[in-house]
């Protein structure tokens, strides 16, 4: 549809991705030309780096640009967009150190030591807020692990009918995402 349409943004989830790199026989891919995409945006679960690197090689000979590549965040309590990067930035990975991400800071190392790779997904929106807080919920600085919140206008006010729900979602006109900190994988 891309090709015949010429679109020029598509989305998906991570998976989606990977299944075309591991599922789509060369057959079946002769003659696609995907040179009209300004947007591959990938969301709706972690990001792997390492999927999108694979994609971006795979159906490179067939017009996919990488700089297309747009991992992005967005969830339905701020009506989807929560920060997305700028056009044509690509892939940006963020190495973190293993070690100190299991402590709570997420301390960047060089390549050729032991990482996690955090794929970026750039700048909150215009008018959105986002911040890190602890358990306790004060604002952490730069690199320290926590729970991500936000508050801007496209943000809910709360859930329908459930004033409890809504009491565990928003504090002081910060919106929990629910989001926790990963621990490393091994």
């Amino acid at each position: 549809m891309i090709q015949r349409y010429r679109g020029t943004l598509t989305a998906a989830p991570n998976f989606a991705y990977a299944h075309c790199v591991q599922h789509l026989d060369e057959a079946c891919l002769a003659g696609l030309d995907l040179s009209s995409l300004r947007f591959a945006f990938c969301g709706a679960e972690p990001v792997s780096a390492a999927t999108l690197r694979s994609f971006s090689a795979r159906f490179g000979r067939y017009g996919f640009d990488a700089r297309t590549v747009t991992p992005v965040y967005g969830l339905a309590e701020n009506t989807l967009g929560l920060s997305f990067p700028r056009p044509g930035r690509g892939l940006h990975v963020d190495r973190i150190q293993r070690t100190a991400l299991g402590t709570g800071q997420a301390l960047p190392v060089p390549s050729g030591e032991d990482a996690v790779e955090v794929v970026g997904c750039d700048e909150a929106l215009d008018s959105v807020d986002v911040r890190i807080v602890d358990e306790d919920g004060r604002e952490q600085p730069q690199r320290q692990v926590g729970h991500i919140e936000f508050r801007g206008p496209s943000a809910t006010a709360g859930y329908f009918h459930s004033p409890g729900q809504t009491e565990r979602l928003i504090h002081d006109g910060w919106l929990d995402t629910g989001v926790q900190p990963r621990q490393p994988q091994k």
